[in-house]
């Protein structure tokens, strides 16, 4: 009669949401900048801070209920207008574009739902600057990514992030008619949004039982 009297309580879901899948989103934020520009015999270091605004996309492995890993592409518009002599007459010296990379992060769950993590890649730098007195050149300057980040659940699948990230040029754009030398460096803070893709979500589920029988193979 004892066990008849049991209520019996339903069992609650504490996995959490999976972090396996694609995902696209988009993300704002500020750049500060410092370009290395090298005229001989003069060496000058230039700062400047700028409103960013971006998409990235990628797809996240969850290994078990604690690490994650996968890899991101993204692109960032930047304006950063490089203008140091521009009281003598001249215009913009140099322009930062936009921004693009490629990059694999890794992190721990601090719970189901919050992530944090380091991101390492490779990102590709626009410049444009003035070439003569009429002239302009460009070139997309190779650069080294590492970052650091925190990312978590909102509402339903929708994930917000908070991510800075550090650029150092691998390569310096140079001028060779003008014998001068750019060399760009960036810090940049940004805050986005990201939304789970459900097909994402399937294959990634597909992958997980692989790597399931692979193991007990």
């Amino acid at each position: 009669s004892l066990a008849a009297d049991q209520v019996v309580q339903p069992q609650q879901d504490v996995s959490g949401p999976s972090w396996t899948g694609f995902y696209i989103g988009a993300h704002a934020g500020a750049a500060f900048g410092n370009m290395g520009y090298d005229i001989a015999p003069y060496d000058y270091q230039f700062g400047a801070e700028d409103f960013v605004y971006g998409v990235h996309g990628g797809f996240d492995y969850q290994f078990n209920n604690r690490w994650v890993a996968g890899f991101e592409l993204g692109y960032t518009q930047l304006g950063a207008d490089y203008s140091p002599f521009e009281d003598g007459g001249f215009g913009t010296l140099v322009k930062a574009s936009s921004l693009y990379s490629i990059s694999g992060r890794a992190g721990y769950l601090l719970t189901p739902q919050t992530l944090v993590y380091g991101r390492l890649g490779y990102a590709g730098i626009r410049l444009e600057a003035e070439e003569g007195f009429a002239d302009t050149a460009s070139k997309t300057v190779g650069a080294a990514q590492f970052g650091v980040g925190a990312e978590t659940f909102l509402w339903g699948n929708v994930t917000g992030r908070v991510e800075a990230n550090y650029y150092h040029a691998l390569s310096k754009f140079r001028i060779n008619g003008d014998s001068e030398i750019f060399d760009p460096h960036y810090l940049q803070v940004t805050a986005g949004l990201a939304w789970p893709n459900g097909a994402g979500n399937v294959l990634g589920v597909y992958l997980h039982g692989l790597f399931e029988d692979a193991a007990v193979l």
